[in-house]
């Protein structure tokens, strides 16, 4: 078991050489050798937005290089989050979502999340979307491109224009090439919830190849509960089984709204999932406890996941069934976690195989004066707090990770997370001095969580931050 762990470990660092060895040279081709290091830099901080992955030889998906944004909508490159090269300056970028797709070219679409509703309720609503913008690795990134899908006509629901993601778990940039990402909507504020895809090699400023491969209606309020499943708030987030190469959705949020949907062949055709109670006996299709999610975690014999839910809040596991897809029949519940102070949820997970255990990111929905930071220990089957997180501001805020990024697949083991300037993505935690200003500029938006087990075998948590 020693030599296996050694191994292991040495693989890791070789993996982690190559990918910082292929960084470099994909730098110098696009961007030339000037930098700058955060000691040197001068004027506002950023945070990260995106992160463009590769996928290895084994088939899994790792980080390239990340994109960050400044409070002047300057974006930049950054392979260690310690140098950071200037792309340009893209205007009111923070109200966009950011992805990168395999090839490199950066695609930006407006967040309707922040909007609020400019008619009454039905398919003139979707006027509030906004053209998405692109940027080329072909021209360096320095021209930022509107990709105009003309006028929206709410009769035929041609030129509808795509809406931003929820986090990163929200894009899918495959290893075909292809591009899936599900829009996290408003209700009241948009009609229409679509799963879009843009497929390999096409040219991103053609609106006619963003095509949507799934839709659901909006919900126009959580006070109507006679919706059915064709009805939704919003999707969260859209993700590959590296394993058999099925693709998941999963939707929100009340009741009937969570959902889960699968793929196998890159969005054609969607089933969708089932789950047969394990108190019951009944065949559910949807609710907060089973379906409502923000990131699956896959190992080959199982898959983990952990409700986005205060009121049903439970840590859950699925075997593969003979197909590889999740099994039905065998959801297990490994955790009930039971209402706290605050309304926490899990905003992610993080599934540490190496360590067996699996940290959970969760977020205060309510202002509290502190959050605990748990775990599910998977080495004796157990919920723990390994530290307790106060909120920045005496009078309690929204603390937690609800971030504008979070890598849930840390290859060093490093949880690296990235705030944003709203509210509700803003950094409250009174961590590694963070002040919790209501001016973004102020804070620490790019943070790093290592979490790991002492030799005593104790879950332990160390943070620190990237001043870049």
């Amino acid at each position: 078991m020693k030599n296996r762990k050694v191994t292991n470990s040495i693989k890791k660092v070789i993996r982690r050489a190559c990918a910082i060895i292929c960084l470099a040279v994909w730098c110098t081709m696009c961007f030339g050798e000037s930098s700058v290091t955060a000691a040197e830099a001068k004027g506002p901080i950023s945070t990260i937005l995106a992160a463009k992955y590769y996928t290895n030889a084994q088939g899994f998906q790792r980080v390239g290089f990340y994109l960050l944004c400044d409070t002047n909508d300057n974006l930049y490159i950054s392979g260690d989050l310690k140098t950071k090269r200037f792309l340009c300056n893209f205007p009111n970028a923070m109200k966009y979502k950011f992805g990168i797709r395999q090839n490199g070219d950066v695609i930006a679409v407006f967040r309707s999340e922040f909007s609020k509703a400019e008619t009454s309720y039905g398919p003139e609503l979707d006027n509030v979307r906004k053209n998405p913008r692109v940027l080329l690795r072909s021209e360096r990134y320095r021209k930022v491109h509107e990709v105009d899908f003309g006028e929206y006509n709410e009769e035929t629901g041609e030129g509808l224009k795509p809406c931003g993601w929820l986090e990163n778990c929200g894009f899918c940039s495959l290893p075909s090439g292809d591009v899936l990402f599900v829009e996290y909507t408003r209700m009241g504020v948009v009609y229409t919830a679509n799963c879009w895809r843009i497929k390999a090699g096409s040219d991103l400023t053609d609106p006619d190849n963003w095509e949507i491969v799934k839709q659901f209606q909006v919900a126009e309020s959580d006070k109507i509960t006679t919706y059915d499943e064709s009805v939704i708030e919003h999707f969260h987030t859209v993700q590959r089984d590296p394993y058999t190469g099925t693709i998941y959705i999963a939707t929100g949020d009340l009741r009937k709204k969570s959902q889960m949907w699968y793929s196998r062949d890159n969005g054609d055709n969607w089933e969708q999932q089932t789950f047969t109670d394990p108190s019951t006996g009944k065949t559910l299709t949807s609710g907060e406890k089973y379906f409502r999610i923000l990131n699956y975690n896959f190992t080959d014999e199982y898959v983990y996941w952990s409700s986005d839910s205060s009121k049903k809040h439970a840590i859950l596991r699925c075997e593969r069934a003979e197909s590889g897809e999740l099994d039905p029949d065998s959801i297990t519940v490994l955790a009930e976690l039971e209402p706290l102070e605050g309304s926490p949820a899990t905003y992610g997970t993080v599934l540490d195989q190496e360590n067996n255990f699996m940290v959970l990111m969760e977020r205060c929905d309510s202002k509290v004066e502190s959050m605990r930071f748990r775990v599910y220990d998977l080495e004796d089957d157990t919920v723990k707090t390994i530290d307790t997180i106060n909120a920045a501001e005496g009078e309690g805020s929204q603390i937690g990770f609800r971030t504008e990024y979070t890598e849930f697949e840390p290859v060093d083991g490093v949880i690296k997370v990235g705030f944003g300037p709203n509210s509700g993505y803003r950094n409250h935690n009174d961590l590694c001095g963070n002040p919790g200003d209501s001016n973004w500029r102020n804070n620490i938006n790019n943070m790093w969580i290592k979490v790991d087990r002492n030799s005593d075998g104790e879950i332990v948590v160390e943070y620190g931050y990237y001043q870049i």
